[in-house]
């Protein structure tokens, strides 16, 4: 399916409805819902159009790789910017904005119906076909790189907060998404009372799975803002977390760490490149 789309600068652009393949041939009947792997290849890069079943307004939104989701609005006489995090977890695209709709989470599933394919809420609210066109057409990935580089570092908060999810090797492949590549990478984590220095995402990975699948849940909360120190294509952010979890024992387990995080944009996108977890002492209260 082709689609024209005439933004607000005066941009044509020819939008087209890919199709994906998927694990059972389709008809224009049958409905086969995507996986989270078949949404981050026709999500994760790309830019989606389309305009709101419920106000006069179109829309532009970047998929980011590295979890950060920049949206245009247009109303015909002006654009306006909004920005937020995304995540792909259980088959669904979860996007929240900083600000638009209040901040309020939407998570997506992906159909294909024939060679188009829809985005539902799990409320069943939004059945509508979605157009892609492959990167960011209309350069809406220039912004400030403070907010880039903090969107990376939520979804890292966010993949370490599975609640009753369990971190297991699924889980932990969408860790790829923000970490660099290769034997670059590098962690320190005395965050356990062991300091395990890691020379490889592939090792982290190894590394804490078994450890995170002895609990039965496990969630993190940040506490306070994150700090950003950039420096080219270099970041180092700060910031401190609450841990708490339950052992399949039934212990309970909780922690304070102070957390840095070194990240280096490659090929346009930021990565974490070095991870250091340390015990810290909770801040008094008042």
């Amino acid at each position: 399916m082709l689609k024209l789309l005439l933004t607000a600068t005066g941009t044509a652009l020819l939008l087209t409805a890919p199709a994906v393949p998927v694990a059972s041939q389709t008809t224009d009947t049958e409905r086969v819902e995507m996986t989270s792997e078949e949404i981050r290849a026709i999500a994760v890069g790309k830019t989606t159009f389309g305009t709101f079943a419920d106000r006069p307004l179109s829309y532009a939104v970047y998929v980011a790789p590295g979890g950060r989701l920049i949206g245009q609005l247009m109303d015909g006489s002006s654009d306006r910017i909004e920005t937020g995090t995304w995540r792909i977890e259980n088959d669904r695209l979860i996007g929240q904005w900083d600000s638009f709709k209040d901040g309020e989470a939407n998570a997506f599933a992906y159909v294909q119906v024939g060679s188009n394919v829809h985005a539902i809420r799990d409320d069943g609210s939004l059945d509508r076909v979605q157009f892609f066109v492959d990167g960011d057409p209309l350069g809406l990935d220039a912004g400030d790189a403070t907010e880039e580089v903090k969107a990376v570092v939520n979804q890292w908060i966010a993949l370490w907060n599975p609640g009753e999810n369990p971190i297991d090797a699924k889980r932990f492949a969408q860790f790829a998404d923000i970490f660099a590549e290769g034997d670059g990478y590098l962690a320190v984590d005395d965050f356990t009372g062991e300091v395990l220095t890691l020379r490889s995402y592939a090792t982290y990975a190894e590394t804490w799975e078994p450890v995170m699948t002895a609990f039965s849940s496990w969630s993190i909360e940040r506490v306070g803002d994150i700090d950003v120190d950039l420096s080219g294509d270099t970041a180092i952010t700060y910031f401190e977390f609450e841990g708490n979890g339950i052992l399949q024992d039934g212990t309970e387990v909780e922690g304070y760490s102070h957390s840095t995080l070194i990240l280096r944009r490659i090929e346009g996108q930021w990565r974490i490149v070095h991870e250091h977890l340390t015990n810290a002492e909770p801040p008094a209260e008042e």
